[in-house]
């Protein structure tokens, strides 16, 4: 047990966080206290914290940027599970990321798109009924003048996936507003 300096209550030892500083290696706050504390001092201190930590992340760049990459690899479904709920809070800055990035990356989108015709041309067969297919996209199409909502032709099972490849038929097609299709990116999941 341990008293906290700030609300003068005593407390277990795990409501203390770790400070090497100190002779008993905890900070001489309960957690609860340092958080109000700091919550306080950042919202006091609003342009000198943003301008710290503007400071930090230039200065280890390389070293945010090697945490974030082990985080997300030890992560993957919580790194996914947040990118997919921001999304749908933010569709209106997903758009507008789609559209920078396809501006400020012309030559790599259009390499990109190169890429992905061709390989949906590799991947029609003789026997793939044209018409059907056909259809999906006038369907997309008059969904989204009638709704007013984007809509993509989304191949269910990916073009050029990780690990798996569909073909560009009928079967292997669904349609999704364009928000979900970008959101799915190029990934398949079996369920």
């Amino acid at each position: 047990m341990k008293t906290c300096n700030k609300c003068k209550v005593e407390k277990s030892l795990e409501l203390f966080s770790k400070r090497r500083r100190e002779k008993d290696g905890l900070q001489r706050s309960c957690k609860t206290c340092y958080n109000a504390y700091k919550r306080a001092y950042r919202k006091a201190n609003i342009e000198a914290e943003l301008e710290y930590g503007k400071t930090y992340r230039e200065a280890n760049r390389e070293r945010i940027a090697i945490y974030n990459k082990a985080w997300t690899e030890a992560n993957r479904d919580k790194a996914a599970a947040g990118k997919r709920k921001w999304s749908r809070e933010n569709p209106e800055k997903v758009a507008a990321c789609t559209k920078a990035y396809r501006t400020a990356n012309a030559g790599k989108v259009n390499a990109l798109t190169a890429k992905r015709r061709a390989a949906k041309i590799q991947r029609t067969p003789s026997w793939a009924c044209l018409d059907n297919i056909k259809e999906f996209y006038t369907c997309a199409k008059e969904l989204e003048e009638l709704t007013g909502i984007e809509f993509h032709v989304d191949h269910i099972v990916p073009l050029l996936g990780k690990f798996v490849s569909g073909l560009h038929v009928a079967l292997n097609l669904q349609i999704l507003t364009a928000h979900d299709n970008i959101c799915k990116n190029n990934s398949f999941e079996v369920g």
